[in-house]
């Protein structure tokens, strides 16, 4: 609708109009913003590093609502961008392992999962952010987390249908019937998408 929106390490989100770059409005959220936000049916929908989900209206700037996610002191610096799962539902995904369905207009959780388990003795040992953005393909979830597990969610029935040990700062990728990472050690991997096997 004619509006580019870009967010700052310092934690303004600003709404540009795309065709002269002109600034419509700007607001300050509470953390730094790493990932792009998304714009859809007249709200702006942006996640800050401090696990805050914010909803903007896109043509004033003005706060609508916020929601904060379970967060975990410590984090690798990133986060994923929120997705749509149908017209009403907008995903967010965050750095202790859930990933939460909001109502995009109200910021009303509608569901939440967690799709990662932590191990270890320290705390770095036990990150397992969740920075690639969540895949959606026939109603089934893909996250894959940070020394963690890629899952797959069937989001009708809210149950996991399989997950895998594996570790990743990056999206999954889906196609071909198969599941793909590129592991945070430079491998490639592909799992089968129904049965979560190794191809």
């Amino acid at each position: 609708d004619g509006l580019v929106v870009v967010g700052s390490g310092k934690g303004y989100l600003y709404g540009l109009d795309a065709a002269t770059g002109a600034v419509k409005w700007q607001r300050q959220l509470s953390g730094s913003i790493l990932s792009p936000s998304l714009i859809h049916n007249g709200r702006v929908i942006t996640y800050a590093n401090d696990g805050t989900v914010f909803g903007t209206d896109a043509s004033t700037g003005e706060a609508v609502w916020t929601f904060d996610t379970a967060t975990t002191p410590l984090s690798v610096r990133g986060n994923a961008a929120p997705v749509l799962s149908d017209d009403n539902t907008v995903v967010m995904a965050n750095n202790s392992g859930y990933v939460y369905g909001l109502d995009v207009q109200s910021g009303i959780p509608r569901w939440q999962r967690r799709v990662a388990v932590s191990e270890g003795r320290s705390e770095v040992q036990r990150l397992i952010d969740i920075d690639g953005e969540p895949v959606i393909v026939d109603n089934n979830m893909f996250t894959v987390s940070y020394q963690g597990q890629l899952t797959a969610v069937n989001l009708q029935s809210q149950r996991v249908m399989w997950a895998q040990d594996t570790s990743s700062l990056r999206s999954p990728a889906v196609g071909n019937g198969l599941v793909y990472v590129a592991t945070s050690e430079g491998h490639i991997q592909a799992f089968n998408q129904v049965t979560g096997e190794k191809a």
